[in-house]
């Protein structure tokens, strides 16, 4: 080896090393931190469910009711902006009973035990039913749900159930489950006034 080569190597190994390090350590204090506020998400976002869950339990409605309506664009929720959906079928509208809600109530809230329940997380969220809790005349809460993917989001945000668990509300109020069969068979308006 001759007299360059060995000095190249020294500048390179004197200026670059260390620059390689501090990118090391820094790079590895950057996951430590990521990793640390990555676990207060998370501590947050089950403190903000928990609260979610304790605002479920002492909920006051003046009424609820069930509807069908055409989620077709991603995540579309029964309520937006305060007001029901746009494709909102009204002859779809059905009150639910005191125990109807309680039932809601309780999966929502934590008193009936969930954590068994097969939770379904898709790409899509194309909801085509749903609940809205009333007090006063006003919207104070809503639960979407699409049995296409099988997921349903509340608002205020309450435990996670099985969309299973509210199938037979719907049933009970004479509402057809909306699944991938009516999706691609025809429009929602189209196949309620012809098979319900």
């Amino acid at each position: 080896m001759d007299m360059k080569m060995i000095f190249r190597t020294l500048v390179f190994a004197i200026l670059f090393v260390p620059l390689l390090l501090s990118c090391k350590a820094k790079s590895s204090e950057e996951r430590d931190k990521a990793a640390m506020d990555s676990s207060k998400s998370k501590e947050n976002t089950t403190v903000a469910g928990e609260a979610g869950s304790m605002w479920w339990h002492v909920a006051q409605f003046d009424s609820a009711f069930a509807y069908l309506y055409n989620g077709r664009s991603l995540g579309d929720n029964i309520v937006f902006q305060g007001k029901l959906h746009s494709t909102i079928i009204q002859r779809s509208k059905r009150r639910l009973s005191e125990s109807q809600i309680s039932e809601i109530r309780w999966l929502l809230d934590g008193t009936t035990d969930t954590s068994g329940d097969t939770i379904s997380r898709a790409d899509c969220f194309y909801p085509s039913q749903g609940f809205v809790f009333y007090q006063r005349g006003a919207i104070i809460a809503h639960i979407s749900v699409c049995y296409r993917c099988g997921y349903n989001i509340s608002v205020p945000k309450g435990r996670e159930f099985s969309n299973e668990r509210v199938t037979r509300i719907f049933e009970r109020l004479g509402l057809p489950i909306v699944d991938d069969r009516v999706y691609e068979s025809d429009s929602l308006e189209n196949v309620w006034l012809v098979n319900w």
